[in-house]
């Protein structure tokens, strides 16, 4: 174990709507030597700073009901004496939202999953009298869970030609395409793109706009040209998104537009608007995905539990305790259509899940969750049914594993 110390105990205050999350990142602050008061939610945690403005730091969650973390920051920023002495750190599970979130007045941001090291890095950068020591290695350093693993694939699912130039857009879109369950085809300009579509049929194309030799919007004429290309959904994948920019995208024979920098969520929407894949092949690729990520990850869990059996078997104790309740809460919600309290839900179990190491509950909750943020409900039936059977998967693995042994 690594040896922290703080010279003044820190007083930080954790706003999550979430126990398990909470009690984890509590431990790990106990474990650093400073004292916690925690809150459920954003008006909690800014009545408890206006009545007591004592606290060095503020790791606050976003996403949280009643008032979120980006309402409770507005209401912090508003008073003075806060302003200029608490420090505001975003606990959020994408780095890529830091400038947003740092003109919204956060400090900081501290990524999840949240583990003993990252927090040790934010305090030292933080408060100049906090220090640690050199870590030593009594528990590998694992990699944190990741919700873009590679799966393998039917070939049959419908095929996609992604065409982009930059290595790094191809990288990230492949792994996108592949995390939602399919394949694509890369070419790198404009030119390859037209002779491939003379080579294939395509199901899809993604079609960057500017690249060397041909532009997306010169190859999307040429390849309209083809017969069997006249009613291909092809998409301008760009950062250009503005009236002017889509009506140009438009005349040239394009459908739509996915703007730059993908997400997750944006691209499963404009997957789902254009490609109808089969209920077999669907479920084949889910399978084949959620078979990449483990029931439970015991290394990062006794990462995150700091080696301490008896931490650890309290955090399993209140996460089953959590889950439970909130798995009830979801079928409630489901039987009154209530798509607020189902994406809430949804979000938090996600949360909860990954905090622990608990990956395909996770990715099973955080699918459920973009389908909720798109209102599709239907799907509600299936992701409760995937998520009792899981959890159920993982309670039986949580009885069989000795954990004092381990």
């Amino acid at each position: 174990m690594q040896n922290y110390h703080s010279s003044a105990p820190l007083s930080i205050l954790i706003v999550d709507d979430t126990a398990v999350n909470r009690l984890v990142i509590g431990s790990i602050l106990k474990e650093l030597g400073c004292q916690v008061t925690e809150a459920v939610n954003g008006k909690a945690a800014v009545e408890l700073i206006l009545a007591n403005n004592a606290y060095d730091m503020v790791l606050m969650d976003i996403n949280m009901p009643i008032m979120n973390g980006l309402e409770a920051i507005h209401c912090i920023r508003t008073q003075e004496a806060v302003q200029v002495h608490t420090k505001v750190i975003a606990l959020t599970a994408h780095e890529r939202e830091s400038t947003n979130l740092a003109n919204a007045g956060f400090d900081d941001i501290l990524t999840k999953p949240i583990i003993l090291e990252r927090v040790a890095v934010l305090l030292t950068k933080h408060f100049p009298h906090f220090q640690h020591s050199s870590p030593n290695t009594d528990y590998p350093n694992t990699p944190l869970p990741s919700s873009e693993q590679p799966v393998n694939l039917e070939s049959d699912n419908p095929m996609i030609l992604l065409v982009e130039d930059n290595q790094v857009n191809c990288i990230v879109a492949t792994n996108m395409l592949n995390t939602l369950g399919y394949e694509a085809d890369i070419t790198n300009n404009g030119c390859e793109a037209v002779t491939a579509c003379a080579e294939k049929q395509y199901t899809l194309i993604l079609m960057d706009i500017r690249m060397p030799m041909m532009d997306g919007t010169e190859a999307t004429q040429l390849i309209r040209q083809y017969s069997n290309y006249v009613n291909t959904p092809i998409v301008a994948v760009t950062a250009n998104t503005s009236p002017a920019d889509i009506m140009l995208y438009k005349q040239s024979g394009m459908d739509d537009v996915l703007a730059k920098p993908l997400t997750l969520e944006r691209l499963k929407m404009v997957l789902d608007k254009y490609l109808q894949m089969t209920p077999e092949q669907v479920n084949t690729a889910k399978k084949a995905y959620l078979a990449g990520f483990a029931v439970l990850d015991h290394l990062f869990l006794k990462k995150v539990t700091l080696n301490n059996p008896k931490l650890l078997v309290m955090l399993l104790e209140r996460f089953i305790i959590e889950t439970t309740k909130q798995l009830i809460a979801m079928e409630h919600a489901a039987k009154n259509l209530d798509q607020h309290k189902l994406l809430h839900l949804s979000h938090s179990l996600k949360g909860g899940a990954r905090s622990i190491g608990a990956n395909r509950l996770g990715e099973i909750a955080a699918q459920m969750e973009m389908d909720m943020e798109a209102t599709k409900l239907q799907t509600i039936s299936q992701y409760l049914q995937d998520l009792q059977q899981e959890f159920l998967n993982l309670q039986t693995l949580m009885q069989q594993t000795p954990w004092n042994e381990e």
